[in-house]
Order: structure tokens, then C-alpha cells, then sequence
């Protein structure tokens, strides 16, 4: 039956109101396909972002030996997803969101990051040398990882995201689904509580910018 003859009025009208209809279906449907056009090819997004999932993972507090397995169930759930239909605006933050929150599911089940030894140098290695350079490196990067430790949750996401992969704020808090105002004020604590922690006394108008 068409539609135009369960409606009242005239021809003309019934001819219009199944027009109108007929259009905002059309209209709807192209609007939605456009913005699932917007999204790569799975394929594209992962070789795309895998080593920034990877990066971000350990600066969430993934032990390295179980970033693998962790990466993967980023993209499993990004993967599942898409494909219910979710057209992320900002592809690379929804990422990042996916990332962090499953880095905090990891940790909850209790894993623990593997501390590195570095008291003892071999009594060959000199302060001129390449071993002792990466000795040196290495030595930071453990006092680095131990200032991002400690950070709450929350402070460590916004830190990682704003200082060291450098996304927006307006990014940072679409990925963690929190105000800007909140973003910011998370940002505050976590530089304040990483200068702390590297034993750095800074401004509180440094910190604050």
C-alpha cells in the first residue's frame, strides 16, 4: 500500500508530506554513511597506531613484558566497536581512551611493573664510557617511571597525554570523558606531584601554565 493513501487531505498534500519523508530517510541515511566514511580501514588504523597504543601503554604503567598482549586488546575493543557502530570524532583520543582504560583494567588484576637494577656498575665501566651513558639513560628513565607512579590514575592519564604525547586538551578530555576544567585541574596535581617526586621545586605559576 502506498504510503500517500493511509494519509488524509489532498493529493497535492499527501504527494508532499510522502515527499518530505521520502527526502529526510535519504537525508538521514547519507548522513550517517558519510560519517562512517570519515573511518579508515581497520587495517589503516592499526598499522597507523600501533606503536603510538604501544608507547602510551607503557607510559600507563604496562610492564613492556605485557605490553603485547595488552596493544592487542586495544584493538579488539576498538575493533568491536566500530563495529557496532561507533564513528569516533577524534580518532586518535578515542584511541588513547581505549588505551587507558584498559591499561587501569591490567593493573587492577595485578600486575606489577618489573623494577630495573641499576645500583650495581661493573667495576670496568667508567664515566667516559658507552655502557656507563646507557647506564646513566636507563637510571633516569627509572626515576622517570617511578614519578609516574606517583600519580594517581586520573593524573597520570591527563600528564601522559598533554606532556608527552601532546594532544590537545580539548583531546585529552574527550579520551578520559572529562570536563576541560577537570583536565586542567588534573594537569596541576600531576606536574606538582611529578616535580615532587624528581625532588624539583618549581613555581607554582610554572606549573600552572
Amino acid at each position: 500500500m502506498d504510503v500517500a493513501l493511509t494519509l488524509g487531505g489532498s493529493k497535492k498534500d499527501r504527494a508532499r508530506v510522502t515527499t518530505e519523508a521520502v527526502l529526510a530517510a535519504t537525508a538521514e541515511s547519507t548522513s550517517v554513511s558519510s560519517r562512517a566514511s570519515t573511518v579508515p580501514p581497520f587495517a589503516e588504523i592499526f598499522r597507523e597506531n600501533a606503536k603510538y597504543v604501544w608507547r602510551c601503554l607503557l607510559h600507563f604503567g604496562v610492564p613492556e613484558r605485557d605490553a603485547e598482549d595488552v596493544c592487542q586488546e586495544v584493538f579488539v575493543t576498538a575493533h568491536r566497536k566500530l563495529d557496532e557502530g561507533v564513528v569516533p570524532e577524534q580518532l586518535r583520543a578515542w584511541l588513547y581512551g581505549i588505551c587507558w582504560r584498559t591499561a587501569s583494567a591490567h593493573r587492577r588484576r595485578g600486575y606489577r611493573r618489573r623494577e630495573i637494577p641499576t645500583e650495581e656498575v661493573d667495576a670496568g665501566v667508567t664515566e667516559d664510557s658507552e655502557p656507563a651513558r646507557k647506564l646513566d639513560e636507563r637510571r633516569r628513565l627509572v626515576q622517570l617511571d617511578a614519578a609516574l607512579g606517583a600519580l594517581t590514575d586520573d593524573q597520570r592519564a591527563v600528564f601522559v597525554l598533554y606532556e608527552i604525547e601532546q594532544l590537545t586538551m580539548r583531546e585529552v578530555s574527550a579520551s578520559l570523558e572529562c570536563s576541560i576544567n577537570t583536565a586542567f585541574s588534573r594537569l596541576y596535581a600531576a606536574r606538582a606531584r611529578f616535580a615532587s617526586a624528581l625532588g624539583i621545586v618549581v613555581p607554582e605559576e610554572v606549573w600552572k601554565r
